[in-house]
């Protein structure tokens, strides 16, 4: 196989609780990822030399070593010892930055896409052992189930089956929020009531938004909402549009709104583009 083009999905968390802080400076969380088919498009090429080439349009994604795609690949050819050249050139759809694991998706689909049609022979487990070792996210894309309990920093996994489709509208205030910073901002607290992972996934595999809706949860929603008004906007958009299903995902600075039908999302989608300015609005759907 001498070339391959593959979709890198995007995700969102519909629920983040941060249990602790640990000494290494990561975060102990309980999260939910959904995979949507919000994707990137990447085209991988085998090529004469043996070195590895990034391509990307988009501003923000570097065409060096410092690439998590890039990255991903060098992991690889390192634990197998393979030296192939390769040519990686990503068609940016996701926005970058922005809470929905665009890089982390690329790292896992090119690790995954490179690992067969090199015909490395890289079992899945050890693909998820590698995948942390380049982010918290990247051993959920290398999952094939679309829905994942994660627990320690999101790389102990429990896949959720039978998850309903629901269709999501997903705005991205095209602002930068730094996880760094929101996780650094938020602040502990034994007090506050929380609704716990295993009430969201019976809730989400209900198919009632109404049983969805308040038990959305994202510890740094409090913490990005207050500081950043294009945050607020766009989930106050979200509850005039009458979506009760609304949320932050990840660290931001996309929030979503869950509809139950596509025709929802798009009327969603009209009434918010009036509402808000500058800002990309996505539809998409459960994988």
């Amino acid at each position: 196989m001498r070339r391959i083009k593959v979709n890198s999905p995007a995700k969102v968390n519909l629920y983040l609780e941060i249990k602790k802080k640990r000494s290494d400076g990561y975060h102990e969380i309980e999260t939910l990822f959904q995979r949507v088919n919000l994707h990137d498009t990447i085209l991988i090429e085998k090529i004469n030399q043996t070195d590895i080439q990034i391509t990307c349009k988009h501003p923000a994604v570097p065409n060096n070593s410092s690439n998590l795609a890039y990255k991903a690949v060098e992991l690889l050819f390192h634990e197998t010892g393979a030296k192939i050249g390769l040519k990686i050139h990503i068609n940016k759809v996701i926005p970058v930055a922005a809470g929905l694991g665009g890089g982390s998706s690329n790292a896992a689909t090119v690790m995954k896409a490179v690992n067969k049609m090199c015909s490395l022979g890289v079992s899945q487990a050890k693909l998820l052992k590698m995948g942390i070792k380049l982010g918290a996210d990247v051993p959920f894309f290398l999952l094939d189930e679309s829905c994942a309990l994660g627990c320690g920093i999101g790389e102990v996994l429990e896949p959720v089956k039978n998850v309903p489709t629901y269709w999501y509208v997903i705005i991205y205030p095209k602002i930068h929020i730094s996880s760094k910073w929101a996780y650094e901002h938020f602040k502990l607290s034994l007090t506050k009531k929380k609704p716990g992972a295993t009430i969201m996934i019976r809730a989400l595999k209900s198919a009632n938004l109404e049983e969805i809706a308040p038990v959305l949860y994202n510890d740094l929603a409090s913490v990005v909402g207050a500081s950043y008004k294009e945050v607020q906007n766009a989930e106050k958009a979200l509850r005039a549009a009458g979506v009760e299903a609304v949320l932050l995902s990840g660290s931001g600075p996309c929030v979503f709104g869950i509809c139950q039908t596509e025709g929802e999302a798009e009327a969603v989608k009209a009434s918010v583009s009036s509402m808000l300015g500058d800002v990309s609005i996505f539809i998409c759907r459960t994988v």
